[in-house]
């Protein structure tokens, strides 16, 4: 990255911890945000979690990346695992950023076809990992909570699309990321940052409504914010400390057309939001696309992918 983009970017953002207060004047439109398309996770021991995601989750691996992170692919988007410190150092287009770890235990759950479920119990079951569920409900959905290697509680949502086969006995396929769950520490500075900066609109759900958390709903997928100890309080089914210690810097990504990648640094300059970039790739190819890192008010680094 020119140090000039650096320098102009940290320097409109040196307000970014208020929580993007806006610098007057008319409001460039957020870009629309389509799905959540990846999620970084950090692991104690890569080669265990490398083995439960390719054979008890059943996803395709990448290439190991250069710097030592590996991608699993979904249908749409991925899933990547790094060592500690690994991310960090994978990323030093990031200047001027504080180090900070990615680590501590996230929560995320992965869309599947319903018809799948009882496939995806029953591997788990063959894995022998602990699980909870499933949880039926009046829409058709069928949602399977369980830990990964490093405790991080992941979670199978079956939604009613009718495509698979009700006998399927083999892996269930994992087709995006739905959800993702954050710690914050200010609940309504958040808010403001999610629906002010990213142009997000808060979806009313009962059980986290009751919980005093904020979820936000956009093309498939979801987003919550929750202070500490919220989340297991909306998740009364998960039994003991399970789901209790979730928190640390989570690092995802959101699908926005390439078109508006203008648009969304725009956006951030007006918010007075840290961030980095934009860095394209392929210019004037087919996979032409763009990507902008930045900060939400409590460290957790998002990414706009504009793609075609």
């Amino acid at each position: 990255m020119h140090r000039r983009t650096f320098m102009s970017s940290l320097g409109s953002s040196l307000l970014a911890a208020a929580g993007g207060s806006r610098v007057a004047g008319a409001a460039t439109r957020p870009p629309k945000i389509k799905e959540i398309t990846g999620i970084a996770l950090t692991v104690s021991d890569f080669e265990r979690s490398r083995r439960f995601y390719r054979e008890v989750l059943g996803l395709p691996e990448d290439k190991v990346m250069p710097t030592g992170g590996l991608k699993f692919l979904m249908e749409t988007g991925h899933i990547s695992i790094w060592s500690q410190g690994q991310w960090e150092k994978a990323n030093p287009h990031l200047e001027g950023r504080q180090q900070s770890n990615i680590g501590g235990k996230k929560h995320f759950n992965m869309s599947i076809d319903a018809l799948d479920a009882e496939a995806a119990l029953e591997n788990l079951k063959k894995h022998n990992v602990k699980f909870w569920g499933p949880r039926h409900f009046k829409d058709g959905q069928i949602h399977i909570d369980f830990e990964e290697p490093d405790g991080h509680l992941l979670e199978y949502v079956g939604r009613p699309y009718g495509k698979a086969s009700k006998k399927s006995s083999g892996l269930p396929k994992i087709q995006k990321i739905g959800e993702i769950a954050l710690v914050v520490k200010d609940l309504e500075r958040s808010r403001k940052f999610y629906v002010d900066v990213l142009g997000l609109k808060p979806f009313h759900y009962g059980p986290a409504d009751a919980a005093g958390g904020v979820t936000f709903h956009f093309g498939d997928g979801y987003l919550g914010l929750w202070l500490p100890g919220q989340w297991k309080r909306a998740n009364p089914h998960l039994p003991g400390t399970v789901g209790s210690d979730l928190g640390g810097k989570t690092h995802f990504n959101m699908n926005i057309d390439l078109s508006e990648g203008k648009t969304a640094i725009e956006r951030l300059k007006e918010y007075r939001v840290k961030f980095w970039g934009p860095r394209y790739h392929h210019p004037n190819e087919a996979n032409a696309d763009v990507h902008i890192d930045f900060e939400d008010p409590d460290g957790h680094l998002l990414e706009f992918h504009g793609k075609k």
